[in-house]
């Protein structure tokens, strides 16, 4: 079943002379519960699709389908409301609140939105994050390992349709980078939580169930598998 399809996304920034194509009709589609590796180099146009990807920055041209919704036809406060509920953005830099606790980050998409989500649900996860004796740490009090193990929980707490990982390891060390990797692929098999990951790492996107590869803002598939496919 496709939830995520593009169709000639494309974007453009300035004019004239000065004006820089960074992505170039990409067209592809995701499966529910697939795990999307994108691999590209710096300037390969990846984060900019990332954007586009999940409501933050509109196309020059093309369409966004996340389960059948054409999100970029929607005026800007019903397409903040969609991204909040159906879209988990994790970033390289993890974005918490420094004077909320853990739980607080990653509950805050749930209050934004004016609900309350499960407690039940809500313990399961920090087990899953293996955060459940930290429950009322300030992210100051957190190693960096366990501060994107928080962000993770805040992408997931909504069960989106899909979640975005933008170089999710790319702050850590190597070992806690293998942690958060294991993580969101428990995730993708425990939840079958639909993700696309953004990484400059090939080795890292193996672990993916397909692996797409942008340059110069275009996008291929590899032809091969990742380690779950």
């Amino acid at each position: 079943m496709e939830i995520l399809r593009t169709e000639h996304l494309l974007k453009r920034y300035g004019k004239g002379g000065s004006e820089i194509t960074a992505v170039d009709d990409v067209s592809f589609s995701v499966a529910k519960g697939e795990f999307v590796a994108v691999v590209g180099s710096s300037g390969s146009g990846k984060s900019t699709l990332m954007h586009m990807l999940g409501g933050v920055d509109r196309p020059t041209s093309g369409r966004v389908l996340i389960e059948d919704t054409d999100i970029y036809r929607m005026d800007d406060d019903r397409l903040a409301v969609f991204r909040r509920r159906q879209v988990g953005l994790i970033y390289q830099f993890y974005n918490l609140i420094p004077v909320l606790n853990v739980e607080e980050n990653m509950t805050l998409p749930c209050e934004l939105d004016g609900r309350h989500p499960d407690p039940e649900a809500v313990r399961e996860l920090l087990r899953t994050l293996g955060l459940e004796n930290r429950v009322k740490h300030l992210p100051n009090e957190l190693s960096g390992g366990q501060q994107q193990r928080v962000a993770i929980g805040r992408a997931l707490i909504t069960r989106p349709a899909i979640l975005l990982a933008d170089e999710p390891t790319g702050n850590l060390d190597s070992r806690a980078g293998d942690e958060i990797m294991a993580l969101l692929q428990e995730a993708n098999q425990k939840y079958r939580q639909t993700i696309i990951m953004i990484t400059h790492n090939p080795e890292l996107a193996k672990r993916a169930d397909r692996v797409l590869t942008m340059e110069d803002g275009r996008i291929s598939e590899n032809g091969e598998r990742g380690a779950l496919g």
